[in-house]
């Protein structure tokens, strides 16, 4: 009996034992699926922990690179500093400058005030020297072209005061030079009317000499009267050359150029006169220096006497 108690009582333990052994399967089982979740949980962990020390790595690279850029910027902003202020120093140094500048300009332009008031001043004189010098030119007629000249450094001069006064200086040397040439001119005018007088007194004592005294033998009187100048339009020239009555022989006259005829006339008998005549080749238009030569014929109608007179050939 005792015996079988204890086996019931075995049994009972046993059966509690299983029971208690299934709970623990059970618990055991729910046990491993937590920790295989733990597992899984502790691998993403990991993963993630090992992303993290990536990133931090990444960070701390990257914080490493804005330190020395924060560094090397904190020395440009001092380098930058550095020149502002000397930068501020030299803009203070132009203000300086610039005043003193302005200063320098009211000066400049307080005398440019009195540089264009004595400009005008010297062409109010340079105006009046070339009204002097348009009277000398009136009197001297080859002073013409100079008075032009005069006319045009004149209005070139306008701009500058310092040239106004060398061109006053030149025009008053030309005034004094045209006077010098005006008075030599006089005194040659005063000498060729002496010497006309003293070719009229000739002449007088020739026509007396021609009527009272016929030429001799082989002796030739010459007598004509010519203008300087000869006016040419196309080939017809104007011209008044007269063989006068008091002439005791013929003549014939010829215009040469460049030692060239370019007319000769037929022989002109004392008292004929040419006033227009055809020459032998058209010129163009401008002023020739010729020479007017007249040749004395014998009664043999042989040449006796050759004058050459410079004349002025005007072509339109």
């Amino acid at each position: 009996d005792a015996s079988e108690a204890n086996a019931a009582d075995l049994q009972t333990k046993l059966a509690a034992s299983e029971e208690n052994a299934a709970g623990l399967q059970t618990r055991l089982t729910a046990s491993e699926e937590n920790a295989a979740g733990l597992q899984t949980r502790l691998d993403a962990s990991e993963a993630n922990a090992a992303d993290l020390q990536a990133q931090l790595a990444a960070s701390e690279e990257s914080a490493a690179g804005l330190q020395t850029k924060l560094t090397a910027s904190e020395e440009s902003a001092a380098g930058l500093q550095t020149k502002l202020d000397a930068s501020e120093e030299n803009v203070a140094g132009l203000q300086s400058k610039l005043t003193a500048s302005e200063e320098s300009a009211a000066g400049l332009q307080t005398k440019l005030d009195a540089s264009e008031a004595n400009a005008a001043d010297l062409q109010t004189k340079l105006a009046a020297s070339e009204e002097n010098a348009a009277g000398l030119q009136t009197k001297l007629d080859a002073s013409e072209e100079n008075a032009a000249g005069l006319q045009t450094k004149l209005d070139a001069s306008e701009a500058n005061a310092a040239d106004l006064q060398v061109q006053l200086t030149a025009a008053t040397d030309k005034a004094a030079e045209l006077q010098t040439q005006l008075t030599a001119a006089q005194e040659r005018i005063s000498g060729l009317e002496d010497t006309l007088k003293a070719t009229e007194a000739a002449l007088a004592t020739a026509q007396a000499y021609r009527v009272d005294h016929a030429p001799d033998e082989g002796e030739a009187h010459l007598a004509t009267r010519m203008s300087a100048d000869i006016d040419v339009e196309g080939t017809t020239a104007t011209w008044q050359y007269t063989n006068s009555n008091i002439s005791g022989n013929a003549t014939v006259l010829s215009i040469e150029l460049d030692g060239e005829a370019i007319y000769t006339s037929e022989p002109l008998q004392p008292g004929e006169v040419v006033e227009t005549f055809e020459l032998e080749k058209e010129l163009p238009a401008g002023s020739y220096e010729a020479l007017a030569v007249t040749t004395i014929m014998g009664e043999d109608g042989e040449p006796q006497l050759v004058s050459r007179v410079p004349v002025t050939i005007a072509v339109k």
